[in-house]
């Protein structure tokens, strides 16, 4: 039982393998980020997702290897502009990116219905796990 997402791009491939969970967003122009610079970076692609659907923009497995970080977004189902991404250069030096690379990849995923219950301090603190308040590698390396 799959949905139809509609992605519009005319130059748009299919992802290499079917089985792969992200899709690549291709750069829609030449650019340069500075040292220590974060920017808003324009694809060439826009998104129509189906209700009860949203997607998250992700860095590509080869991009940290460039000192360059795309920061998670996510994608409501309701929106259908341009898919953005935004992406921090991390080196000493400028990151020169060409049209039609590929830094990011977007994820589609179903959305779980959940219902928020809000807790007076006293109700939260009534809680308990067996992990608590332990994290940032608690549990060792």
């Amino acid at each position: 039982n799959s949905q139809q997402v509609l992605f519009l791009d005319s130059e748009y491939n299919v992802p290499n393998y079917k089985d792969d969970a992200g899709i690549d967003l291709y750069c829609d122009s030449d650019g340069i980020i500075k040292s220590f610079e974060t920017i808003r970076m324009k694809t060439k692609h826009k998104i129509f997702l189906p209700k009860g659907y949203y997607a998250t923009v992700h860095p590509r497995s080869s991009t940290a290897m460039k000192g360059i970080i795309v920061h998670a977004t996510v994608i409501d189902s309701r929106y259908t502009g341009e898919i953005f991404i935004v992406v921090s250069n991390i080196k000493n030096e400028a990151f020169k990116y060409l049209q039609n690379d590929r830094l990011a990849q977007i994820i589609i995923s179903k959305k779980i219905q959940t219902k928020l219950q809000v807790l007076s301090s006293d109700q939260f603190n009534l809680l308990s796990s067996d992990r608590n308040e332990n994290g940032f590698g608690s549990t060792g390396r």
